[in-house]
């Protein structure tokens, strides 16, 4: 037996409400985003034993975690505007599968980088010694 989810469609005033909130938090989070890139860029070998290879990684974390911000961003947007209960659940779905994928690429791309990065600095700490 199928049951019929209750159909309940928000008013537009708190559509436009809810829209307007999460494009105002997309911008602060872009700011953030703008903010740690430049922290980051001026961080050089003394802090890092590595050098750029650890930059490298932490730039492309950042990237990742901008990339996965604006796609919740971006679902927030396309949930707000689901016209039903059954719609905003296949929007999740949607956007679960996505995001799994997503983690997973980038997992392995951030191990990549995170193994490049190493020999630098094991190199950095024998000389230390």
């Amino acid at each position: 037996m199928d049951a019929k989810l209750p159909n309940f469609e928000p008013p537009e005033e708190l559509r436009d409400f809810a829209g307007r909130t999460v494009e105002q938090a997309r911008r602060l989070s872009n700011d953030f985003f703008e903010t740690a890139r430049k922290a980051t860029a001026g961080l050089n070998g003394a802090q890092f034993p590595s050098g750029a290879g650890a930059q490298n990684v932490i730039a492309q974390w950042l990237d990742y975690a901008e990339q996965n911000t604006n796609a919740g961003f971006d679902h927030a947007a396309r949930l707000v505007r689901a016209k039903d209960i059954q719609q905003a659940m296949q929007l999740q779905a949607e956007f679960v599968r996505s995001q799994f994928a997503a983690t997973q690429q980038q997992l392995q791309e951030l191990g990549s980088g995170m193994q490049l990065a190493a020999p630098g600095a094991s190199a950095a700490a024998t000389r230390k010694r």
